[in-house]
């Protein structure tokens, strides 16, 4: 009797001990929809619309589809509510167009953009590769959106932008859209 209880005692309190504390839903991200946006107005560009340079972005908006609930202990893991499943391991954001003499056509442009917050101030933005290293850990609330904002002071010849941005899960999928074409004011 005593070899039985030396067994399973300890089996019984771990699962004591993850039946208790919150429970944690995980979720996938299963569409992306791009916007062109104009980050001093904090709104969407219209298709055909315009913006002046230094305040064009780009909205990534993540669709999230919950797949399992979990109980998460406070003593095993303190998270609660929404976490991703599936973490974003990259991102490309390249032009349709030519930009510059420097910049081509489908070259990568993510030197260029720094990522943050809907609405983030110049000292909220990040590099692109860091934002997206926290993105969707938080506990508490669903990550389902954030802005890539150009870097001031870029040069460029059209009078037009157009991109394409590729999302890569670790999971190994994958979520892309393009821009809407929108004209540049200078």
């Amino acid at each position: 009797m005593k070899k039985i209880l030396k067994r399973t005692l300890p089996l019984l309190l771990i699962g004591l001990l993850m039946s208790c504390g919150e429970k944690l839903d995980i979720y996938n991200w299963t569409k992306i929809r791009i916007y062109s946006h104009d980050s001093s107005k904090v709104e969407d560009i219209p298709t055909e619309g315009s913006v002046e340079l230094d305040n064009y972005a780009i909205r990534l908006e993540f669709t999230p589809e919950a797949i399992i609930s979990v109980s998460s202990s406070d003593w095993v893991n303190a998270s609660s509510a929404y976490q991703s499943n599936d973490k974003i391991v990259s991102l490309e954001i390249r032009s349709v167009n030519t930009i510059n003499e420097n910049i081509g056509p489908d070259e990568i442009l993510n030197e260029v953009f720094r990522a943050g917050p809907i609405g983030a101030t110049s000292s909220e933005l990040r590099s692109i590769e860091d934002y997206i290293e926290a993105f969707g850990s938080k506990s508490g609330e669903v990550d389902s959106e954030f802005a890539l904002y150009l870097t001031p002071g870029l040069t460029v010849i059209d009078d037009f932008i157009q991109l394409n941005v590729l999302v890569e899960l670790q999971n190994g999928g994958s979520l892309g859209s393009k821009t809407d074409k929108v004209t540049l004011i200078r």
